[in-house]
């Protein structure tokens, strides 16, 4: 008797609505789009989800049972959500606006594009022809005199700042028919009669985003900031070319990436440091051009450090000679192996090495050994392990006392961390320090270990 107020008879008209399937909904969650007049029937249409006739619970031959109390406030509660959303989602109409106006710049931009005709491409035909461009990157990986690395670093920057400057032309149609022979009588008036393969594909991405700063009037803010930064972004140039112009590169970018500029203004800025532009500043320098000679200030780097400062911890970067564990392999049956050897300064503690496995051949694998096996002398950083190391770069971290994510993002984004922190060693100095490597038993093979990074705990590197 308890249900009798819950009993209801059967209406051909009446559509029911199965309260389970409300309460347990079948479907997933839609976005719907509806017109006024569809919105508008709707709205009225929901005075039926206020009445408890319409739902049903269970169903039997002649009649069937409306919702419970407790069922009815869940149903209600779910009808006047919709009532909410029937009144329009001014959140999502304010995110699908900012999508609408993001779409509608780069339809702007791409209908703004540099035109790339088939005359572009008999311009970069000719270039590769004579020599004076190529198609692919030719600059993977280029190592600087340690004597040179400050006159690089700022023909790096006088570079990018001509680039800025005096290539940039106000052509209505954005040719680069017309700004690809100006890119590449600039370089040559950088470095005179040397050889020069420039990557085609380099020109065309600084070209590109210097037609679009130039564009959108924000030229004059890119140039202010690049003069703002020149000393800090010198120096950090100075710094990664002890590695190498990829590395430079790569500090360059993280000192562009903290200014207060737009995304593609800093792509920008990147572009114009990129490692092709390592590349041309090396050859004018050697060369000795008048260009080269000219924005070259003796002394200039004497104020950079020569090591990079992170949240607790510091580094120093190691030029590839001499820190450069080369693993030759001969024919037979025998061990082979090869020690890094390093230093640590009075006072310092150091608590990892960033280290690249290179130009691997043959059959043999590379493993971190101890210093007894590889033959190295002073305190090691990781005794013998069984860690096989890919051909790639690599982190040997003892974390216990600094930012392990902060020096993966800064020295070594994807670095595979081998040793493990558990593995590797503090060491204390002063005192000569050393990694060992071993590649392989019967086996042939060659590989190469470079270290990049040496890494020290606090934030006070020596004097």
């Amino acid at each position: 008797m308890g249900d009798e107020w819950r009993r209801k008879t059967y209406y051909h008209t009446r559509v029911l609505i199965d309260t389970s399937r409300i309460l347990d909904p079948q479907f997933d969650d839609v976005l719907i789009c509806i017109t006024g007049a569809q919105l508008e029937m709707l709205r009225n249409l929901m005075q039926y989800l206020h009445r408890r006739s319409t739902f049903v619970s269970e169903q039997f031959d002649t009649h069937y049972l409306a919702p419970t109390n407790n069922e009815w406030d869940s149903l209600q509660a779910e009808v006047a959500e919709l009532e909410s959303v029937l009144m329009g989602c001014p959140d999502i109409v304010t995110a699908l606006n900012a999508i609408a106006s993001q779409v509608a710049c780069l339809c702007y931009r791409a209908s703004r594009a540099p035109t790339f005709t088939p005359t572009t491409q008999d311009i970069l035909n000719h270039y590769v022809t004579e020599g004076q461009a190529r198609y692919d990157d030719p600059y993977p990986s280029v190592t600087i005199p340690d004597a040179d690395r400050c006159a690089v670093a700022q023909l790096i920057t006088r570079g990018a700042y001509e680039w800025l400057t005096e290539l940039i032309q106000p052509a209505q149609d954005a040719a680069t028919d017309i700004l690809v022979p100006i890119a590449m009588a600039l370089v040559a008036d950088w470095l005179g009669a040397a050889v020069f393969g420039m990557p085609t594909g380099a020109v065309l991405a600084t070209l590109w985003r210097l037609i679009e700063v130039w564009e959108e009037g924000e030229i004059e803010n890119v140039t202010n900031t690049l003069v703002s930064i020149k000393e800090e972004i010198t120096c950090a140039l100075y710094t990664g070319l002890a590695i190498n112009n990829r590395t430079a590169a790569s500090m360059a970018r993280a000192v562009i990436n903290e200014q207060d500029l737009a995304a593609g203004d800093k792509i920008l800025l990147g572009l114009l440091h990129s490692p092709w532009m390592a590349y041309a500043a090396n050859l004018a320098w050697d060369e000795q051009t008048a260009w080269g000679i000219a924005n070259v200030t003796p002394g200039y780097c004497d104020t950079c450090d020569d090591w990079i400062v992170g949240s607790d911890w510091w580094a120093r970067p190691l030029s590839p000679v001499g820190n450069t564990v080369i693993l030759n392999h001969p024919v037979g049956a025998s061990w082979y192996y090869g020690c890094w050897q390093g230093t640590v300064p009075a006072g310092q503690i150091c608590c990892g090495i960033v280290y690249q496995v290179q130009n691997v051949t043959g059959t043999c694998e590379v493993t971190p050994m101890g210093k007894t096996e590889a033959s190295c002398s002073g305190s090691e950083l990781w005794p013998n392990t069984s860690h096989e190391l890919a051909e790639t770069l690599h982190l040997a971290l003892n974390d216990t006392e600094v930012d392990k994510d902060d020096i993966l993002e800064t020295l070594c984004p994807g670095a595979i961390e081998k040793p493990t922190a558990g593995e590797v060693i503090q060491v204390e100095g002063p005192v000569d320090i050393n990694g060992g490597f071993k590649i392989g038993y019967d086996c042939t093979g060659y590989a190469e270990v470079a270290v990049s990074w040496q890494i020290f705990e606090g934030t006070t590197p020596p004097a």
